[in-house]
């Protein structure tokens, strides 16, 4: 791992910094991955696990995505240069998340199916196989409380995952 040049010091390799944001020399050319920390409203460091930022240097560092750690987002980078996308398909619903303030949800995915394809045009057309196969044709909108949940199905630079990993917590 090389870091740019700043003035405070990389935990990992000692490489000075100038903010809690690295970009990665390695990162796959076109590509810029810096490492970034989660911050409050105020812009304070609220936490002490890092994730990656991919953006697109050739478009004016378009964002593209983010990930959880260095190699993961290389990898998403050199997928998404290669043109590969991944259709998953989720079925989203709401899940109860405590009996704070009277009682609250959050939203919640289960991947049901993941499929590779070469290129976006691929891609879609697989998509649109996909959502007729899982159509939310009488699903009830996951804000009722009969639901059962309802199908997404979307084109993403990476493999899908259920989320969340963890249940959130009331704070």
């Amino acid at each position: 791992m090389t870091c740019m040049c700043g003035d405070t010091q990389c935990p990992s390799c000692g490489t000075a910094q100038g903010t809690l944001e690295w970009q990665f020399r390695d990162a796959p050319e076109g590509y810029t991955i810096e490492r970034n920390y989660p911050t409050d409203d105020d812009g304070e460091q609220c936490g002490d696990e890092p994730y990656y930022s991919v953006y697109l240097t050739r478009e004016d560092d378009l964002f593209l995505f983010d990930a959880p750690t260095e190699t993961a987002a290389r990898d998403l980078a050199n997928d998404h240069k290669r043109g590969i996308r991944y259709v998953n398909v989720y079925l989203v619903d709401r899940a109860f998340g405590g009996h704070e303030e009277g009682g609250w949800y959050y939203n919640c995915g289960e991947l049901l199916r993941c499929e590779t394809h070469p290129s976006e045009a691929s891609a879609e057309l697989a998509a649109k196989r996909l959502e007729a196969e899982y159509s939310n044709d009488g699903r009830r909108d996951i804000s009722s409380v009969l639901s059962e949940g309802r199908y997404r199905v979307g084109i993403e630079p990476s493999r899908g995952e259920s989320y969340p990993q963890k249940a959130p917590r009331y704070s």
